[in-house]
C-alpha cells in the first residue's frame, strides 16, 4: 500500500466523497489487518502529539490525520502511546481511525457532526464460534398470569382484554381498543431478555421501544385521570397527546416522569448509579426524591444519589443517547466498562475483568448487527485484549 493512495482515499472519506470502486479499494486495504503498512500508518497517527490537549474540530482533525499520512516511513517517528494513557481529544479521534482501519471498516468517525456515512463493510456470516446480535425477542406475560414467548408466537392474535385485543405483529405488540372495558383494570408486562429488543403500541396509540434487558407494565386500556407505566432497564416513547389524562412513567419506583405529549429516552439499568431521561420533543417534568426539573428539547435529566441535575446536549449527545434505538452502539467519551455493560446486554455475555478495569476512553459508532467478534477487532486497537471462554464468558484484560 502507498501512503499517498491511502492519503486520498481517507480524504475523499472524510468529505463522504468516495465512489464505489473507491470505498472497495479502502475497504481492501481495511481488511489487510496484518498488513505492516496500514499499522504502521495508524500508529503515527496515534504517535502524533500536535493536538495533545486541544479541541480537534472536524477541519482541523482533518489537515491533522491528512498531515500524519504524508509522514516519511520512519522508525523513529515516535513512540506510540497507549489510549489508557493519554485520553486528549486528539488521542480519541485518531484511535476512532485505527479502529475504522482494524475493524473491516464498520467503525465510523464521528467528524463535525455529520450525517453518518454509509459503512464500508458489507455484513458477513459470523464464524460457528461467534456471538452473533441480539434481535426482536421479548416475553409478554397477561393479567392472569399466562406467559406468551413472542419471538416463536408469530404474527396474528394473541389474546382478547379487558378492552383491548392483542396483536403481535413483526416485532411489536399492538393493543387495539375494543370497547369491552371493565371496572377492573388489567395490567400486562412486556419484557425483553439479554440480547433482545421490542415495540409496544399501547391501546391510547402511544408507541414504546424497549431496549435489551428491559421491562414495562402497563394498563390494556387507559381509564380515570392519568396513564401510567412502569419501566426497568431502557425504553424510547413517542406519546400521544391527551389534554385531560397526563402520561406517567414510573421509572424503578425511585423516579416520576410527567409526559406533556412528546418523544423521551429513559435509560434506567439497575446496575446504572443513574437514570437518565432525554427529551426529544415536547416537554417532560422529572420528579426524584422529592426534587423535580422539567425539560425542554435537547436537555437531559439525571437522577443519581439523591441528586436531580439538568444538562443541555449537542447533537452528538442526542445521537448517543439514542443510538440503541437506531441500531448502532455509539461509543462517544464512553469508559471501557460503560462499553462492555452495553456489550453485555446486547449479546448476553458475562464480562470479567482479569485485573482492574484499564482507564479508557472512546469515540465513534458501529452497528448493533454485527457478530461479536467484528465489534472486539475494533475495541482491541486500544490495546485491551480480550478472549472468549466458555461460549458466553469475555475476559478483558490490559
Amino acid at each position: 500500500m502507498k501512503y499517498e493512495t491511502a492519503r486520498q482515499l481517507i480524504e475523499k472519506y472524510l468529505d463522504n466523497a468516495l465512489s464505489r470502486e473507491e470505498r472497495q479499494q479502502l475497504l481492501d486495504m481495511t481488511e489487510a489487518g496484518n498488513d505492516e503498512t496500514l499499522i504502521r500508518l495508524f500508529q503515527e497517527m496515534l504517535a502524533n502529539e500536535a493536538f495533545a490537549g486541544e479541541a480537534a474540530d472536524g477541519p482541523r482533525m482533518k489537515q491533522s490525520l491528512l498531515d500524519v499520512l504524508a509522514v516519511d516511513k520512519n522508525p523513529d517517528a515516535g513512540k506510540v502511546h497507549s489510549m489508557h494513557r493519554r485520553k486528549s481529544n486528539w488521542m480519541r479521534y485518531a484511535a476512532a481511525a485505527a479502529i475504522l482501519a482494524c475493524a473491516l471498516g464498520t467503525f465510523l468517525w464521528l467528524q463535525q457532526k455529520s450525517p453518518i456515512p454509509a459503512p464500508l463493510a458489507n455484513k458477513t456470516a459470523a464464524p460457528a464460534t461467534d456471538i452473533l446480535p441480539g434481535g426482536k425477542k421479548a416475553q409478554l406475560t397477561l393479567a392472569d398470569g399466562t406467559v406468551i414467548q413472542l419471538d416463536s408466537a408469530g404474527n396474528g392474535a394473541l389474546a382478547t382484554q379487558p378492552g383491548s385485543q392483542v396483536v403481535n405483529k413483526n416485532g411489536e405488540v399492538i393493543y387495539t381498543p375494543n370497547g369491552n372495558a371493565q371496572d377492573m383494570i388489567a395490567y400486562n408486562t412486556l419484557r425483553t431478555p439479554r440480547g433482545g429488543i421490542y415495540q409496544l403500541s399501547l391501546p391510547d396509540g402511544s408507541k414504546v421501544w424497549l431496549n435489551a434487558a428491559s421491562s414495562i407494565s402497563y394498563p390494556v386500556a387507559f381509564r380515570g385521570r392519568e396513564r401510567l407505566v412502569e419501566i426497568a432497564g431502557e425504553a424510547y416513547f413517542e406519546v400521544a397527546p391527551h389534554a385531560n389524562m397526563p402520561f406517567k412513567v414510573k421509572v424503578n419506583d425511585k423516579s416520576i416522569i410527567e409526559v406533556l405529549g412528546t418523544a423521551f429516552n429513559v435509560m434506567a439499568y439497575h446496575e446504572a448509579p443513574f437514570i437518565n431521561t432525554t427529551l426529544l420533543q415536547g416537554a417532560v417534568r422529572v420528579t426524584n426524591n422529592g426534587k423535580q426539573v422539567t425539560l425542554q428539547p435537547g436537555q437531559q435529566a439525571k437522577a443519581a444519589a439523591g441528586q436531580l441535575s439538568v444538562k443541555t446536549l449537542d447533537q452528538a449527545g442526542i445521537s448517543k443517547a439514542l443510538a440503541w434505538k437506531e441500531g448502532r452502539f455509539n461509543f462517544q467519551d464512553a469508559s471501557l466498562q460503560e462499553i462492555m455493560m452495553q456489550l453485555s446486554r446486547w449479546y448476553d455475555i458475562e464480562v470479567v475483568y482479569e485485573k482492574d478495569i484499564p482507564d479508557i476512553e472512546f469515540i465513534g459508532e458501529i452497528e448493533r448487527s454485527l457478530p461479536l467478534s467484528d465489534v472486539l477487532k475494533g475495541l482491541k486497537m486500544s490495546g485491551v485484549n480480550f478472549r472468549l471462554e466458555n461460549g458466553k464468558r469475555l475476559i478483558v484484560s490490559p
